[in-house]
């Protein structure tokens, strides 16, 4: 569930740190602040001597629905705007380049349709980095994305790096998508036809990339490392398509941490859309490069509904090489079965062409 507080966007940030906001004064301990808004008055327990305090209390920053704006080298920090609404708002045709959105309690900027964001950084905000609605034709490239949702949002609802409903023709490309408590890049809701090309996608909370009841996603050359640690289970992979198809995996360089996931297909019953019935069909992953940190971690498909009819389903998996540190381990789970490589070569039609170096010992996790 989400954090106390999550839907009040006052802040309190102490030398450039978010502190807790608890809900009475005797649960003020260190690094945590009450908020009094019968007075207005913020208590803290830490001597605020000497410190650089700031309360964020200005709800947005732009308003109006104006297109075709462009702005440049701007720094927007410290609004205390709700969740999904960005303090740079997404609308039609805005240009974004080189600007910085942080500290700010929900999410940082927004990408409209035709819009583009070019450099600068969305970091530290409330919510989410980037989000965007029916944004088609969006450009996200060379952008910072890192440390968002430190108020504490439920990472199943909409909280971490990026988050973008219903847009078609998206474009990804060169972001540095980092430690993000919640999903790294998150296409949901009939997205078709997207590119996530050459992203850094690092220790973000939950999944690294996720294409979620969508269609033709392209996700290539990205390097998706770390992401998901500790968080067993196929929708915290570092690459996951959830009931989509039609979708690209390929030439990407995965790093699996302890008890992670390294790319995930998932099915279960999610209704239809306009490209028909949301299943996991027709999907590609090849040539990717997958590095288990330990002896536990698992890649595969998994149907939680209908596994006898997903079986028959058109998902190619091969030509993918593996770095594990135990070849005897059962790195592969494939509709409720696990798999060592030899098992998974002799019983299944998935790696044919795959291949696997035991390298004898475990990686920095």
């Amino acid at each position: 569930g989400k954090a106390p507080f999550t839907n009040d966007p006052a802040d309190l940030w102490v030398d450039g740190v978010p502190y807790a906001r608890v809900a009475r004064m005797a649960q003020l301990r260190p690094r945590t602040w009450y908020f009094d808004t019968a007075s207005l008055t913020a208590f803290l327990s830490d001597d605020p001597a000497g410190r650089h305090i700031v309360i964020n209390n200005t709800v947005s920053c732009f308003e109006g629905e104006a297109t075709g704006v462009v702005l440049h080298d701007l720094v927007i920090e410290n609004y205390a705007n709700h969740a999904e609404q960005p303090v740079i708002p997404g609308n039609p045709g805005w240009q974004v380049h080189n600007c910085v959105a942080r500290h700010n309690h929900g999410m940082g900027i927004g990408v409209g349709r035709d819009g583009s964001i070019i450099g600068g950084k969305a970091i530290a905000n409330g919510q989410l980095g980037v989000g965007g609605s029916g944004c088609h034709h969006a450009r996200v490239t060379d952008l910072e994305i890192v440390g968002n949702n430190y108020a504490g949002y439920d990472f199943d609802w909409e909280a971490g790096g990026i988050k973008i409903v219903e847009a078609i023709g998206v474009e990804i490309r060169n972001c540095r998508v980092n430690r993000n408590r919640g999903v790294g890049i998150w296409a949901d809701i009939d997205c078709s036809d997207w590119l996530c090309s050459g992203n850094e996608v690092v220790e973000n909370e939950a999944a690294g990339i996720l294409i979620e009841i969508s269609r033709a996603a392209r996700l290539i050359d990205n390097r998706v490392l770390r992401n998901g640690a500790g968080r067993q289970g196929f929708l915290r992979a570092n690459i996951v398509l959830q009931n989509s198809r039609s979708c690209e995996v390929v030439n990407n360089e995965i790093l699996v941490p302890g008890g992670g996931t390294g790319i995930a297909l998932t099915f279960e019953e999610r209704g239809s859309g306009p490209y028909g019935r949301r299943e996991t069909r027709d999907n590609v992953v090849h040539r990717n490069r997958v590095r288990h940190c330990t002896i536990d971690g698992s890649n595969g498909i998994e149907a939680y509904r209908e596994a006898a009819h997903a079986r028959r389903w058109s998902n190619s998996w091969n030509h993918n090489s593996y770095f594990v540190p135990d070849g005897e381990r059962t790195y592969w789970r494939f509709f409720g079965n696990d798999y060592s490589w030899d098992q998974l070569r002799r019983e299944t039609a998935y790696e044919a062409q795959g291949t696997l170096e035991i390298t004898g010992r475990t990686c920095i996790p």
